[in-house]
């Protein structure tokens, strides 16, 4: 279902000095004692929602029609700085579609960084070079100050309209424009969020309400984890680490119904087009061979006539580079069906593993394709079928031991 609408949770915008020292929504009608009391406890609710916290509720996006949606925002900022954000809408078709999951940390050196789990099974920190964390990710509301909350009554406070809109677009970068802003205090800490809005600019989206909790017990950002190995998808793992770099794959296309043959020499590649021919096939087959005096891997074809190969104008830098990478993929990935003893993936990850497992040269087969599903055999604890299928696919690469390049072929560089 295509959704109309795209949060934005943080806008990398730096927020100048002036901010933080702009408006005043103090009431006019309290007496001095009264404006003692509410800075005291104001003073001190900004000083704990400085630590971290949750913020966590409901509220209503106005696109054609208003559509509820269901958001948590997490700040923390004491053993270490980050915070997270998820975002739901609720349609009547999908009533749990999370838009946005996302978490932000900031590391030794002031970076921002998020949490990524390779196909390794490794976590890995991808960490944006464009900006620093304090530069871009503030705590929205150390924004605000004492003046800027006016007493109604009950520890319920009006905010400062203006001040509140740039906390409000640091959590929804929407085309807002507040109507009211409320906080309620409990005990010096702040426990409640009230904002209604409306549309700043005509035809777009904008949240029109949002109701919001504060919760400051036990705050915290979950960092990804790997995956835990059982002792098959630890055999798994041993099996995808020791195929090498020589081996033979019986390449077969069911829906095709085409059966290929690739020699992976560990010097050179050679595909043969019928896995039963006995001679080379001029038309079909090619030879992925080093030339003499040049450097990486060039696909040749064989001209018969003369028994002389040319150069069909593809390449690779090296032998490496066109080998599928079967040991850069974790056993973890899978899940393990004892009763039929293979190996299955049917996740996200599965066309990004499928573009590895393949020689390069046949990465299109399987690489784009939706909805994969992968099935694994072992033999011997060694690496024996693969098996790629979807709605529209539907192949076989059998694993074997490499001798030698058929037809008689010479595991040598070639002249040109």
């Amino acid at each position: 279902m295509n959704k109309k609408c795209v949060f934005s949770i943080v806008t990398f915008s730096l927020i100048s000095g002036f901010l933080f020292s702009c408006g005043n929504g103090s009431s006019t009608n309290s007496s001095k004692e009264d404006d003692d009391i509410q800075v005291s406890e104001v003073s001190k609710a900004l000083k704990n929602i400085k630590e971290g916290y949750k913020l966590s509720g409901s509220g209503k996006l106005f696109e054609e029609e208003e559509t509820d949606f269901s958001f948590e925002y997490t700040y923390l900022n004491r053993e270490e700085e980050g915070f997270g954000t998820k975002i739901s809408l609720v349609y009547p078709d999908d009533p749990d579609d999370v838009l946005v999951d996302e978490t932000y940390f900031k590391d030794e050196d002031g970076n921002i960084y998020q949490e990524t789990l390779g196909i390794d099974n490794v976590v890995k920190r991808n960490i944006n070079t464009y900006y620093t964390y304090d530069s871009a990710f503030i705590n929205p509301f150390t924004l605000l100050n004492e003046d800027d909350f006016a007493l109604e009554s009950n520890g319920k406070y009006s905010v400062d309209i203006h001040k509140m809109s740039y906390v409000f677009d640091k959590v929804f970068s929407m085309n807002n424009k507040l109507v009211s802003a409320f906080m309620t205090i409990e005990n010096d800490r702040f426990i409640s969020l009230e904002l209604n809005a409306k549309e700043a600019f005509e035809n777009n989206l904008y949240v029109s309400k949002l109701e919001g909790n504060f919760n400051y017990n036990d705050v915290k950002l979950n960092h990804i984890l790997p995956l835990e190995e059982s002792a098959e998808q630890k055999q798994l793992t041993a099996a995808l680490n020791s195929v090498g770099d020589a081996f033979v794959i019986d390449f077969i296309n069911n829906n095709d119904h085409e059966h290929q043959k690739i020699y992976m020499s560990g010097k050179s590649i050679f595909v043969q087009y019928d896995y039963s021919a006995t001679e080379i096939d001029e038309w079909q087959d090619s030879w992925w061979n080093s030339v003499i005096g040049e450097n990486g891997l060039i696909e040749l074809y064989y001209m018969a006539d003369i028994d002389a190969w040319g150069d069909n104008g593809n390449s690779y830098d090296s032998y490496e580079e066109a080998l599928p990478k079967f040991d850069i993929i974790s056993g973890a990935l899978f899940a393990y069906d004892e009763v039929r003893d293979v190996f299955t993936l049917e996740s996200e990850f599965a066309d990004i593993v499928a573009g590895q497992f393949m020689p390069k040269m046949f990465y299109n087969a399987v690489g784009y394709k939706n909805n994969l599903t992968i099935e694994i055999s072992l033999a011997n604890g060694s690496l024996s079928n693969v098996h790629f299928f979807s709605e529209d696919c539907d192949i076989e690469m059998v694993l074997s031991e490499f001798n030698e390049l058929p037809f008689n072929l010479k595991d040598e560089a070639v002249s040109i």
